[in-house]
């Protein structure tokens, strides 16, 4: 059992499946985001070559996913784009 700092609300999960669309537009902006920083940790590091190989796998897997998204949203008729700052993150 996770041992979380708060409880989530029961209403969460209501509100969770009433947004799914935007739910899964978000996760394709954080698998492109992942990618995207994998890929500039590449270029951070430059001086530490040993680290190239393994971020450069884990840029393709989180591509792989982003692509794997776009397809969801492309199967569900979901264009891919911007989404409003969540008032969550703020």
């Amino acid at each position: 059992m996770l041992r979380l700092a708060s409880e989530t609300p029961a209403r969460w999960a209501h509100q969770a499946t009433d947004a799914v669309d935007t739910l899964l537009i978000d996760h394709a902006h954080c698998e492109k985001k992942a990618a995207s920083t994998a890929i500039n940790l590449i270029f951070r590091y430059m001086r530490q070559p040993w680290l190239a190989r393994p971020l450069s796998a884990l840029a393709e897997e989180e591509l792989q996913h982003f692509q794997l998204m776009l397809d969801v949203l492309d199967a569900r008729g979901v264009p891919f784009g911007p989404l409003a700052p969540s008032a969550y993150a703020g």
